[in-house]
C-alpha cells in the first residue's frame, strides 16, 4: 500500500468516494459493501498506518475524530438513485416515513452505532 498524502491533506481514496479526513488522525475510506446488508467504513491510523473496519459507513468525521455522522445510503439511493449507493436494497422501500433509518453517528473507537434523527421524527416537525 502506498503510503498516504499528509493528514491535513484533503485526500480521495476511490473514485466517486470523498474521504473523511481527521487532521493526523485517521482518513476513512467509506462505503464498501458488506453482504446484503448494510456498508461498512475502512479506516486507517495514518500515525501507525494501522487498517481496521467499522461496521457502518462514514459520510463525515467529528473535528476531534471520537464520531462520524451518516445518512441511511440505502434510503437514499432508493428515493435519490445516484446519491446514495447501489448494491444493497432499502429494507424500508415500501414504508413513506420509517423509524429505523435517517441520520446514524458511530463512535470511531467502539464502532457502536445509534440512529440519531429518524424519517418519521423529521417528517413530524411543524412546517
Amino acid at each position: 500500500m502506498d503510503r498516504p498524502r499528509p493528514a491535513d491533506a484533503c485526500v480521495e481514496l476511490a473514485a466517486g468516494l470523498h474521504a473523511a479526513v481527521a487532521p493526523g488522525i485517521q482518513i476513512g475510506d467509506h462505503l464498501e459493501r458488506s453482504g446484503a446488508t448494510g456498508f461498512v467504513s475502512n479506516i486507517l491510523d495514518v500515525r501507525t498506518f494501522r487498517r481496521r473496519t467499522l461496521p457502518a459507513p462514514v459520510y463525515a468525521i467529528s473535528p476531534d475524530a471520537r464520531w462520524a455522522v451518516s445518512p441511511d445510503f440505502r434510503r437514499l439511493h432508493d428515493l435519490r438513485p445516484g446519491y446514495g449507493y447501489a448494491g444493497i436494497l432499502d429494507p424500508n422501500r415500501d414504508v413513506l416515513r420509517p423509524d429505523n433509518a435517517g441520520i446514524w453517528k458511530t463512535d470511531l473507537y467502539s464502532g457502536r452505532t445509534e440512529l440519531i434523527l429518524s424519517i418519521s421524527h423529521v417528517s413530524a416537525l411543524p412546517g
